[in-house]
Order: C-alpha cells, then sequence, then structure tokens
C-alpha cells in the first residue's frame, strides 16, 4: 500500500495478536506512535520488511501510566524486523518508569543498515523471558547493547542480563565491536547456540560468560591475545559453537574448561593462534561430536596432546568425537601432535576426511 502513511487513529483498544507489515514505503517514520502502544495488550507477533521510510519501531516518549499492571505491550512474545533501511531505532525514548515487553522471546533483525544498537539498559533488564537473539547483515551496528549516558554503573553490574537466552547468532556485521559498550553481568545457563559469522571487528562474547567489561578492557590492556571464552566452566550448557570471520580473534579457549558442546565450526578465522585445541582444553570437551575447520591460514596442529595427564582409566581425549573435517589449512602439519605413551582417546571415530593442507606430511 504504497499511499499508506498511518497505519493508526490514535489512541485506541485492539484486540489484535498478529501483526504483518510489508511493502509499505510511504509510512511514516515511526510504527508504533506512543498513543498507540497502551491499546495493543494482546499483540504477540510483529513482522515487518520491506518498509524504506520507518525509522522507529517502538517510540516510547511520551508514555504514562497510570497503575503498576499497566505495561507497554505485554503480551509480545516474537518481533521480526527485515529490510528497513532508515531504521534506526527499535525502541526510542525508554523513559526511567516505563515496563514492559517483559514476555519478549525472540527478536530476528535482518538488512538493518542504520541500526547502531538494539537495546538500551533500560529497556534490556525488563527482557527476563528473551530466549532468541539472531542479528544479520546490519552494517552500522556497532552493539547489541548501546552504550546509556546517564545510567547507573553500579547498578548495571548487578544486572544480570537476559537470563533465559538460549541462542545468540550474530552474521555479517562489519562493525559490530562488543555485545555490550558498558559493565555489565551474563549468566548464560541455559545458553546452547552460539553462531558468530563475519564480525570481523568483535573480539569477545562478554554476553556469554557472567564477566564484567570493565575487568575484560583492563585484561586487552595487558595481553594481546584476545580470547573468545574468557572464564573456566562457563561453558557448561553450550552445544553448538560457530566461529567465522573474526580476523582479530587469537585464542578460543580460555584454558581449563568443562563443556558440553557437541559441534564446533571454526572457519575463516586467520589470526587464530596456530593451535586449535591446546592440551589443556581437551580434557573438558568430553562431549564433541562433529568438528568442522576451514580457511584458517595459522593454524599447524589440530589436537595438542602434549602434557596430557590423566587421572583414572576412564580419562580419554574427545571421546565422543565421531567426525573432524578440515578444509583448506596450508599450515597445518599435524592434526596429532605429540602423542604421548599411555593417552587414549578418539576411539569413537568414525569419518576423517582432510582437504588442501599442503603443509601435513601424514595424519597419524
Amino acid at each position: 500500500m504504497e499511499n499508506l502513511t498511518e497505519i493508526w487513529p490514535g489512541e485506541l483498544e485492539a484486540k489484535l495478536r498478529k501483526m504483518t507489515v510489508e511493502f509499505n514505503n510511504g509510512l511514516s517514520s515511526i510504527l508504533f506512535l506512543s498513543n498507540s502502544i497502551k491499546g495493543m495488550q494482546n499483540l504477540e507477533v510483529l513482522e515487518v520488511k520491506d518498509c524504506r521510510s520507518i525509522g522507529v519501531a517502538f517510540d516510547l516518549k511520551g508514555l504514562v501510566w497510570e497503575g503498576i499492571l499497566d505495561m507497554a505491550l505485554p503480551s509480545l512474545k516474537n518481533v521480526k524486523l527485515s529490510c528497513l533501511p532508515k531504521l534506526t531505532h527499535v525502541w526510542k525514548d525508554n523513559s526511567p518508569g516505563i515496563q514492559g515487553f517483559q514476555n519478549l522471546r525472540s527478536l530476528v533483525v535482518n538488512e538493518c543498515n542504520s541500526l547502531r544498537n538494539l537495546f538500551s539498559y533500560s529497556l534490556a533488564k525488563f527482557l527476563v523471558k528473551l530466549q532468541e537473539i539472531e542479528v544479520n547483515d546490519c552494517g552500522m551496528i556497532e552493539s547489541i547493547i548501546g552504550n546509556e549516558p546517564n545510567a547507573d554503573d553500579a547498578v548495571i553490574t548487578n544486572m544480570i542480563m537476559f537470563p533465559q537466552l538460549s541462542s545468540l547468532k550474530l552474521g555479517d556485521l562489519p562493525n559490530l565491536r562488543s555485545f555490550c559498550s558498558e559493565t555489565c553481568t551474563f549468566e548464560g545457563s541455559l545458553l546452547k547456540t552460539i553462531k558468530v559469522i563475519n564480525c570481523p571487528k568483535m573480539k569477545i562474547l562478554p554476553s556469554v560468560f557472567q564477566r564484567k567489561l570493565d575487568q575484560q578492557r583492563a585484561d586487552f590492556s595487558t595481553s594481546s591475545q584476545h580470547h573468545l571464552l574468557d572464564g573456566k566452566d562457563k561453558l557448561a550448557t553450550i552445544e553448538e559453537l560457530t566461529i567465522s570471520g573474526m580476523e582479530n580473534l587469537t585464542e578460543i579457549w580460555p584454558g581449563e574448561l568443562e563443556a558440553k558442546l557437541r559441534k564446533m565450526t571454526v572457519e575463516f578465522n586467520n589470526g587464530l593462534s596456530s593451535i586449535l585445541f591446546p592440551s589443556n582444553s581437551i580434557k573438558g570437551m568430553q562431549n564433541l561430536e562433529v568438528l568442522e575447520v576451514k580457511d584458517c591460514r595459522s593454524i599447524g596442529v589440530a589436537f595438542d596432546l602434549k602434557g596430557l595427564v590423566w587421572e583414572g582409566i576412564l580419562d580419554m581425549a574427545l571421546p565422543s568425537l565421531k567426525n573432524v573435517k578440515l578444509s583448506c589449512l596450508p599450515k597445518l602439519t599435524h592434526v596429532w601432535k605429540d602423542n604421548s605413551p599411555g593417552i587414549q582417546g578418539f576411539q569413537n571415530l568414525r569419518s576423517l576426511v582432510v582437504n588442501e593442507c599442503n603443509s601435513l606430511r601424514n595424519l597419524f
């Protein structure tokens, strides 16, 4: 409807549960004005795509609530925003005291190239049921949670963000530097899937590992190593991990760890250290079943077994590993290195595929 400029007549009360807006390029720059939000208490699903004029999804400015039960869009569960080239704010002007969106489960944002962040801190604290965040092809986005100049650092430090988050997927975000730009805490106990694909400026995912960013910055000022996974025993629930196109990443593992990781893909990460799995990370990877590594120019060793010390007969190196595929690793000289007598493992390996590894002289 190219001639449509407004959807809402003003204040209203509606039983609307699902709403789809697409290919409407004449709409005003604000999709949900503040005077329409109070009447949309039943809206559960929102999909908006290919609307060139929309700059703000939810304008919260001027909202005034009359009682403790008043909430902004309390039933909203799923939001998907795609191909909105002028979108600068998902939520705008979230004034102190405004509450809402507490039942949001999924937020997916694709091809919104004017967007710099998704949430403010004052809004993010209400998203206690958020389970899925997916952001793809947003060329200007710099952080998921944006800087909030008037925020109280002490409050933010003690605030646990997204306690039910189970899936985080970030893809083709050339300017993404961090998950958040302030000090905050992330619980991450339910997180099962992390995919980071072609985010070349991103060095770390503090969202997953209950780390404060001020400590992270101190670590970075004294070390040239950038660990994706900082913090021991913080991978207890993650089952699938994809890391792609992170040129500044030098290390994946923080050291010793315990993980439920079952599938891992590493690709197009040319700054990684020469050893993919150091010996101190192998003992904690008892559940890993599938490993795919490709187009990582710096990797020289896949599994470094040197120095492994087992405490009992049941200790095995990667006992669940079934499928390994290694491709386009020009410096790979060893799949397994320094297999000392007494080390056992890999007994369930079913398939090993190796392609274009031109420095490799033998497999076993």
